[in-house]
C-alpha cells in the first residue's frame, strides 16, 4: 500500500500543545482537527492510531532538516512495526516539498502543511521540529533542532517504555 493510500484512509486527529519549547514537556494537550495536504493539494489526514507517533516538521530550505531526514528514515525502517512516523513539509509550495522528499529518499508518510497551521498548533519554534506523541495520545516531548539517528532512537525507546 502506498503512503498516499494510507494517508487517504486515516481519520483526522492532531494535538494542540501550548507552553512548550525545545525539549519541553507540554503543560496542556487538547485534541483538535487540522487539515494537511498531499503533494497534489488534496486533503490528507494524519491519525494518532493508538501507537507512539513521531511527527517531523521540515522544509527544503532548512539544511538541518535535510541532513536529518535520511537518519529519520533509517530509524523509521527499524521501528515501523511499533511506531508511526509522519513528515510534515513547511515549504511554501508542493513542488519544493515533494522535491526534498524525493532527494532524501524518505519512505515514511509525508504531507504538506500548506499554510503552516499544523506547525503553529504544535507551537513550533523553528525547523526542524519533532513532536513525540505517546501511545495514549499525550505529547511527550517537542524538540527543535536536528536529531541524529541515535538521539531519535533514544527518544523513541522512552516512548515505548511509557
Amino acid at each position: 500500500m502506498s503512503w498516499r493510500t494510507l494517508l487517504a484512509g486515516l481519520s483526522v486527529a492532531a494535538l494542540l500543545l501550548t507552553g512548550c519549547g525545545d525539549d519541553s514537556e507540554p503543560s496542556r494537550v487538547t485534541m483538535v482537527d487540522i487539515e494537511l495536504y498531499d503533494f497534489d493539494g488534496e486533503p490528507a489526514v494524519v491519525s494518532h492510531g493508538g501507537r507512539p507517533l513521531v511527527i517531523n516538521f521540515f522544509a527544503e530550505s532548512c539544511p538541518p532538516c535535510v541532513a536529518e531526514m535520511p537518519a529519520f528514515d533509517s530509524v523509521y525502517r527499524t521501528v515501523a512495526d511499533e511506531v508511526d512516523f509522519v513528515g510534515v513539509s513547511e515549504d511554501a509550495n508542493a513542488a519544493a516539498a515533494l522535491r526534498i522528499v524525493e532527494v532524501t529518499g524518505v519512505s515514511y508518510p509525508t504531507v504538506w502543511d500548506a499554510d503552516g497551521t499544523a506547525f503553529a498548533q504544535f507551537a513550533g519554534l523553528g525547523l526542524p521540529t519533532t513532536v513525540f506523541v505517546a501511545a495514549d495520545g499525550t505529547i511527550d516531548k517537542v524538540h527543535t533542532g536536528e536529531l541524529s539517528a541515535d538521539e531519535l532512537t533514544e527518544r523513541i525507546d522512552t516512548l515505548l517504555e511509557r
